[in-house]
């Protein structure tokens, strides 16, 4: 037998169902006896290649290619044979992936050898060599030998050279052969899923030999992440993976293994539920791989899972494209399954679509989709494609028969404990049910889907959980809608509670139970009413309105208005061509790309886009102080008050504070600000504060601190090392590329590592400019009182921080005020965080940011935690959590509220409202929901004079908790 191959089949079984069960859906395809028929491959090539027959050799191969993609050996083969035919540049091509698919092995270092001498290589050749006899079995290659003679014999090359170079660098004495075979026989069964306590020794012995081979430590790196994979420990497998990656890039070597270990790591992220670093892993897999020109089944695999992915996402244009991308592969491959999976995800695209054609497509898709996955005989990609199909039937008009399969379909989904697509069946019911006015029915089926969701919350850690209500809470906000056509307020109040807050709930106390309705009502003053928002269709929103003796659910759907807001402002945006402005006028008529589309009811023309867009125009609005925007922002914040607080205005007379719990896009506006149809702040006729939910409302409320504690802590005037141009290349970054330094990120924080200097270096993080004001603003609280302890300059070190943390000192105080520099960002929430001083030289062991997940460990007892900077309240958005950043992380880490802003602050107005703010509380015994809506409201009314009135000024800090 030839040598290249001599020692190799009896791993192979074993490494050929770790690659298949990887890569295939078995589901997908006919039963078949892979073992036997990858024996029959290897048999026929070994014995064309034994009696030295090339037709028969390549045909042999060609098949093993055929039948076994993703397996090295048909590469192999094939490379042996255009090597005797003296094909070089085919050789190399063929070479290429075996040794992406296999780089350590006798076979591919003897063949690359070979190949590399055939082009003139020598050097890279001899280097081969050796590494060749290092993962031989015996020392014995008169088999080599041999080898090179079939070749020379059938190509006509003089390779007398390549065998004396053999003979000269061969030193059987060098080589410990039983190494070989305990390191592939350690190797292999731990691809398949086997312990081997002795592997690392075998790779220590191995890297002794000289010359060095880099190969062999990735090797082995990648099958201990496959090992951990496989035994379930994601979280080594993907720290092992990582550094795999890493370690393999940098030396430019094993792109296969690199781009399969990018698809281990997207698998790894859906398992904790983690959908957006899952399509990025993903996509990376696919760009590391197509350039080796992999097998199209393997394109498949890694297309499929992108495209599920970019669906849940929501990424319909780069749905769309991997869609079709797989369709043309499955085609190639006369693959119905994974035509089945790209026709459904082109039906899934048009979700949402109103427009008649849109509808249409949709209806197509899933037409041929159901026809593809019954070609395939895969019954779960059947029933997949039928749970989407559901909505075209019952847009079809056909309501029952569409609730009807429905119905089957979830209990085919239970029956074989697919939990998640079982909760996702039954959830597309209820919203039927729900347009079809069965409110008891929708009722019935949104609570088996809740019911669903929270089985599989219960074994979740909370940053799983807090995803996974992220991508679940719609079963939450279709029962809200259903129950409020109810006014079921008790039932309608659990749901909303359930359905905000859970992951810092779960942080503050695992153990919580939910308070009731009455329980609730327990916890509100007599002059105090709790209003709970949940916004339901684009531009409606349904409100519970709890005092201390009733609750009242009211719902709002002004629709009308929001169709005029988009009319008269966002449609200023699209530059409608003049000739088509007055078709526009219809409620039913809208403008997109650049034609004028029409649907069937005004509904189906605003969309959540628009309300979204509406939210961050409002914003803008806010933020600006331009006197020339003045009418617009009062239009908006009237429109606003229209749509949240008028409908309610009757429930909240004679009370003094709101209490105000948000909903997904609300929780970016100031409810204060809104104004009444006599141009009236409402923070003009009530104290204001925001709860995240009512648990961890009543949590911070039964904290018992020490009344003897002194009053402020002040930390501010920090110093900073000049500010980066904002115009360099590392802030010009993708939202791909925030992703990936999340995952830098978050590895890190895992580890316990909080030294991300090179992580904030790369997102353009670095100096800034210097806050004069913040020095004036700590300062003043020096004159307020003598035990008030302030902190500025180098005093304001993030280490000193973390030193008077560690002594205790920091929970000596009522409120904790910072001053400085803030940032968030929506895509690493883990990143929102504080600049601390910048010393020239550094600060030790700190990268002097400290970042929310730092504040989470910082041991508070605190009344208050006020952070004096720019856009410090906003966060990554969560539905059914709100925003994750660092109000979360300071109520973690003891501070019964907080004080944070909305948007950049100005320094004028910051310092005017804290001083104030803190005389009241100090100095008049105000209460913190008194002090700072009085100020507030003294700013607002002109007591501070014309350049304090301004929303800008005097909105943007709110004050969230107890």
């Amino acid at each position: 037998m030839n040598s290249f191959f001599s020692k190799t089949s009896s791993f192979s079984n074993s490494l050929s169902i770790a690659i298949l069960t990887f890569f295939i859906s078995f589901s997908a395809f006919a039963q078949v006896d892979y073992a036997a028929l990858y024996q029959k491959d290897m048999d026929a090539s070994v014995a064309a290649l034994t009696a030295k027959d090339m037709p028969a050799l390549a045909k042999a191969a060609a098949d093993f290619k055929r039948d076994f993609p993703q397996e090295y050996e048909g590469y192999a083969f094939m490379t042996f044979y255009h090597l005797s035919q003296n094909e070089l540049d085919k050789a190399e091509a063929e070479s290429r992936l075996m040794q992406v698919m296999r780089p350590v092995d006798q076979a591919t270092y003897s063949i690359l050898a070979m190949l590399r001498y055939m082009q003139g290589n020598s050097a890279e050749a001899e280097k081969l060599l050796y590494y060749y006899y290092q993962t031989i079995y015996e020392a014995n290659i008169s088999a080599t030998l041999e080898d090179i003679a079939i070749v020379e014999q059938n190509s006509g090359r003089d390779l007398s050279g390549f065998a004396d170079l053999i003979k000269k660098t061969f030193d059987p004495a060098a080589y410990d052969y039983t190494l070989a075979n305990n390191y592939f026989g350690c190797k292999y069964a731990m691809l398949g899923g086997d312990d081997c306590p002795d592997f690392k020794k075998y790779v220590a012995q191995y890297n002794q030999y000289r010359p060095f081979n880099p190969d062999i430590s990735l090797d082995a790196a990648y099958a201990e992440g496959s090992l951990a994979y496989a035994r379930g420990d994601l979280e080594g497998s993907r720290k092992i993976f990582r550094e795999f990656i890493k370690d393999a890039e940098s030396q430019n070597l094993m792109p296969f293994r690199q781009g399969t270990a990018l698809y281990y790591l997207s698998d790894i992220d859906q398992r904790n539920l983690d959908q957006e670093s899952a399509w990025l892993n993903s996509k990376l897999a696919l760009q590391k791989l197509r350039p080796l020109n992999i097998p199209l089944e393997t394109e498949a695999r890694i297309l499929e899972s992108k495209v599920i992915l970019e669906g849940k996402l929501e990424k319909q244009l780069d749905q769309r494209q991997t869609a079709n991308e797989l369709l043309l592969v499955g085609k190639k491959l006369n693959n119905f399954y994974y035509q089945a999976v790209a026709l459904n995800s082109l039906g899934t695209s048009y979700f949402g679509q109103d427009l008649t054609a849109d509808r249409a497509k949709m209806a197509n898709y899933f037409t041929e989709a159901l026809a593809a996955a019954k070609a395939s005989g895969n019954k779960d990609m059947e029933m997949t494609i039928r749970t989407n199909n559901q909505v075209v039937l019952f847009q079809q008009g056909k309501r029952s028969e569409a609730i009807a399969s429905g119905e089957e379909i979830y209990r085919y989904e239970l029956s074989r404990n697919n939990i998640a697509q079982a909760a996702n069946v039954i959830n597309n019911t209820g919203f039927m049910q729900y347009y079809a006015k069965d409110y008891a029915g929708a009722n019935a089926s949104f609570k088996k889907s809740i019911d669903l969701v929270e089985q599989r919350k219960a074994g979740l850690k909370p940053e799983q959980q807090l995803l996974l209500m992220n991508q679940a809470s719609s079963a939450y906000s279709g029962l809200i809608m259903s129950l409020s056509y109810q006014n079921n307020s008790t039932e309608l109040f659990e749901i909303q509670e359930r359905n905000r807050s859970g992951y810092l709930r779960e942080q503050l106390n695992s153990g919580a139970k939910i308070p009731n309705l009455e329980e609730t009502k327990a916890l509100i003053k007599s002059d105090e009413v709790l209003v709970m928002y949940s916004l339901a269709s684009p531009g409606e929103v349904i409100i519970n309105v709890i005092t201390n003796n009733q609750a009242t659910v009211r719902r709002n759907y002004p629709i009308d208005a929001f169709i005029t807001m988009k009319k008269t402002f966002t449609d200023r945006a699209k530059q409608i061509p003049a000739n088509l402005i007055p078709s526009l006028k219809n409620a039913n008529i809208d403008y997109l790309d650049g034609n004028l589309v029409t649907y069937q009811s005004k509904e189906q023309s605003y969309k959540s886009e628009d309300f979204s867009q509406l939210v961050q125009w409002t914003r803008e609005l806010l933020e600006s102080m331009d006197p020339e925007l003045a009418d617009m922002r009062t239009t908006f914040l009237k429109h606003w008050y229209n749509f949240t607080l008028a409908p309610i205005s009757d429930l909240l007379n004679g009370k003094k504070t709101v209490l105000i719990s948000a909903s997904n896009e609300l929780h970016f506006l100031p409810f204060e600000t809104f104004l009444d149809q006599n141009g009236r702040y409402f923070i003009e006729k009530f104290d204001v504060r925001y709860i995240p939910s009512v648990s961890v409302w009543r949590e911070v409320s039964q904290r018992n601190y020490d009344a003897s504690r002194k009053p402020i802590i002040a930390f501010g005037g920090a110093t900073y090392q000049p500010s980066p141009d904002p115009n360099s290349p590392r802030r010009q970054m993708s939202t791909e590329d925030v992703l990936m330094v999340g995952q830098e990120i978050r590895e890190k924080i895992k580890a316990g590592n909080y030294f991300l200097k090179p992580e904030l270096d790369q997102m353009g993080f670095g100096g800034a400019n210097y806050l004069e004001g913040t020095l004036r603003e700590v300062n003043y609280f020096a004159g307020l009182s003598p035990e008030n302890k302030i902190y500025t300059g180098d005093g304001m070190k993030e280490s000193n921080i973390k030193a008077l943390n560690a002594s205790g000192e920091l929970a000596n105080y009522r409120f904790v005020h910072i001053a400085t520099h803030g940032f968030t960002t929506e895509v690493i929430p883990e990143l929102s965080g504080i600049m601390c001083t910048q010393p020239n030289n550094g600060d030790g062991k700190e990268d002097m940011f400290l970042l929310a997940p730092e504040i989470a460990k910082l041991k508070l007892k605190s009344d208050m935690a006020i952070l004096s900077a720019c856009s410090t309240g906003i966060g990554k958005l969560y539905k059914g959590e709100g925003f994750s950043g660092l109000n979360t992380a300071f109520m973690l880490t003891g501070a019964n509220s907080t004080l944070l802003s909305l948007w950049p602050v100005n320094d004028f107005g910051t310092m005017l409202l804290m001083q104030e703010m803190y005389k009241d509380i100090l100095l008049e015994d105000s209460n913190t929901t008194a002090a700072l809506n009085q100020i507030k409201r003294d700013m607002a009314t002109g007591k501070y004079g014309p350049d304090a009135q301004i929303p800008s000024i005097w909105a943007p800090f709110v004050l969230n908790g107890n």
